[in-house]
């Protein structure tokens, strides 16, 4: 759950990466990218990569602000 400053309060069901350091994929493509409009390598801007390994592992990701994206348990 998101606090006040927009950050991910860390637990057992969820934490919070920042999205502002370029994390490249195995594609070469960064992990985040809020502003993308390329849905063939991203997910609403997460790559599509690291959305199936979440979901084969029963988490999502969900943008809490342009620069951190919150990792939760499904």
């Amino acid at each position: 759950m998101a606090d006040g400053n927009g950050w991910t309060e860390n637990s057992p069901d969820c934490f919070s990466v920042s999205a502002e350091e370029p994390v490249m994929d195995s594609r070469g493509y960064d992990m985040f990218n809020y502003w993308t409009e390329n849905y063939t390598y991203y997910d609403l801007g997460v790559s599509t990569e690291l959305v199936a390994f979440l979901e084969k592992n029963g988490w999502f990701a969900q943008w809490v602000n342009p620069g951190v994206i919150g990792i939760y348990k499904d």
